[in-house]
């Protein structure tokens, strides 16, 4: 056992390659670990992790067939596991974008918890947070899950890896001269979609995907259909007179991707918001804690703020669980002055409560 060197060919020719080596079975099986110097060391590291399972007596079992590239899993795992789920756009972008550049040539079998580690570590550096961190190890587990079930490796080294503690979120939502800052310096298509944003509670893609055979004036409710929402379930809003006011003023597209729906920018479906909201945002003089899903927040704080019911707003929101919805109780003036009668020694029992007699104890 031991760790082996290779000149590159061709192009590559300048190249040194480096991979670790065992004999199984009286065959020999190198795996190539990479190049310069992080090559050099995750072939040492494999080499010494084959040399302490031989003096634990762990039997390796040779494999005839040729190592699987984590490139080509990563890629069998987007087509085969995310396509058609919500989550496949993200998934991609984690992928292609992040896992692929990163592990890319290198075997499935050769990564080690070590490696997830590092790179955890190394996204962490270049400034991204622990959850988009966490979420990105999620990604890279159910390749490596999918692997082991389909016996490409041996193990998934991401179990042996906690993910990174988070931090509870910041419950921001706008005051009513920070949202009418924030409209005031917004745009055309953008405007819109903040208005609906903070006249509905509604997700960002739900508006984007939104289509106008969904809004009905005469009864006055807008339709998210079921392939537009998180939860996977219709649900309709009420439409408010701003929303109404500003829904009517918009243009309508009569061709190219924009036909249909409700919003759109300059006749062609709505792409990515991102550069013009922090535009908007920064004109407005908002702190860069303020995303386009703070206007779900506000919307949700608005409506306890005004004595709404935590049950009805569930169903605005289309939560599927309450748990979810009961953050922004502590909003609700109601909410919390009903619950002085249920305070201290002479609160009143509720009609869970049973009152039994006091008996005398037994002499």
């Amino acid at each position: 056992m031991g760790v082996f060197k290779r000149r590159g060919k061709g192009a590559n020719k300048n190249i040194i390659y480096y991979g670790a080596v065992r004999w199984v079975g009286g065959k020999q099986q190198r795996i190539r670990t990479g190049h310069g110097r992080a090559g050099k060391e995750r072939a040492q590291k494999l080499s010494a992790r084959w040399m302490e399972e031989h003096r634990l007596g762990i039997v390796p079992r040779f494999e005839s067939q040729r190592p699987t590239l984590f490139k080509d899993r990563a890629e069998w795992t987007l087509e085969n596991h995310y396509l058609g789920m919500r989550s496949y756009e993200w998934a991609k972008m984690v992928i292609c974008k992040h896992l692929i550049p990163y592990f890319g040539m290198r075997n499935l079998a050769s990564i080690t918890a070590d490696d997830v580690r590092e790179y955890m570590a190394a996204r962490l550096k270049m400034g991204r947070k622990n959850g988009t961190i966490n979420r990105e190890r999620a990604v890279l587990s159910n390749i490596m899950e999918l692997a082991r079930k389909a016996k490409l490796t041996p193990e998934n080294p991401v179990r042996d890896v906690n993910p990174y503690e988070e931090l509870e979120t910041v419950d921001r939502w706008l005051t009513q001269d920070e949202a009418d800052a924030l409209v005031a310096n917004a745009k055309g298509h953008l405007k819109a979609l903040i208005i609906a944003g903070l006249e509905t509670g509604a997700r960002k893609n739900e508006l984007v995907c939104a289509q106008r055979p969904r809004v009905n004036y005469e009864s006055g409710f807008f339709e998210i259909p079921a392939t537009n929402t998180k939860s996977g379930r219709s649900r309709y809003i009420p439409l408010t007179p701003r929303l109404v006011e500003t829904l009517r003023g918009l243009p309508v597209a009569i061709s190219g991707s924009g036909v249909g729906h409700l919003i759109t920018c300059h006749g062609k479906k709505v792409g990515n918001i991102r550069w013009a909201f922090e535009t908007a945002r920064k004109r407005a003089g908002l702190g860069k804690d303020v995303t386009f899903h703070t206007l779900r927040r506000t919307f949700a704080t608005w409506f306890m703020q005004n004595g709404g019911s935590v049950f009805v707003l569930k169903e605005l929101l289309g939560h599927s669980d309450i748990k979810l919805t009961m953050r922004y109780a502590k909003h609700s003036p109601a909410h919390q002055k009903e619950s002085v009668r249920y305070m201290g020694q002479n609160g009143a029992p509720t009609v869970h409560q049973t009152v039994t007699p006091s008996r005398s104890p037994r002499q």
